[in-house]
């Protein structure tokens, strides 16, 4: 069975290993920002300062880090 990580996790894995900060614009026009700690299939765990948030992913419109990601092909893990 192959495990296939989409550009969208492959993106936000290389974001959360660099601890690069990021910009999330809310689909209701409202702005977070913070380091993600961790993330699955529905939602972003992000960090601002001592605090976490959870953000789901249906409610973001845009995923802006602070410095350049490659987005590169997804990974493809054959099992």
């Amino acid at each position: 069975m192959s495990n296939n990580l989409d550009y969208q996790s492959k993106m936000l894995e290389e974001i959360r290993k660099r601890n690069i900060w990021t910009k999330f614009y809310l689909t209701d026009g409202r702005l977070l920002e913070g380091e993600i700690v961790s993330f699955d299939n529905f939602v972003i765990i992000i960090r601002h300062g001592e605090k976490n948030k959870m953000l789901y992913k249906h409610a973001i419109a845009t995923v802006a880090p602070d410095e350049d990601v490659k987005a590169a092909s997804p990974i493809v893990d054959e099992d």
